[in-house]
């Protein structure tokens, strides 16, 4: 008996969530905006280096709302608009 997913439904589940993330962590008018049942934007002026990114996952880090892949989808996008490697 077959349990687990197919290949093809895992990427369909992934790409799904993607598109998720895509809309609740976008970039509008200067800010990262993160729509996690109200917005809460962040100018992208105060994310300029990796200590901006730290400080404000930090603060991040404190809201009932944060989840962890909000959080991963959050430094991914400051990092891209600021320019920054994340990744080796």
């Amino acid at each position: 008996m077959k349990t687990g997913k197919t290949i093809d439904e895992a990427y369909e589940a992934y790409r799904k969530e993607e598109e998720e993330l895509a809309e609740i962590v976008s970039v509008k008018e200067g800010h990262v905006v993160i729509n996690a049942g109200y917005e809460y934007n962040i100018s992208l002026d105060t994310i300029k280096g990796h200590a901006d990114i730290l400080r404000w996952t930090h603060h991040l880090c404190e809201k009932t709302w944060m989840t962890i892949r909000i959080l991963e989808r959050f430094i991914e996008v400051a990092a891209h608009n600021a320019g920054l490697k994340i990744h080796p």
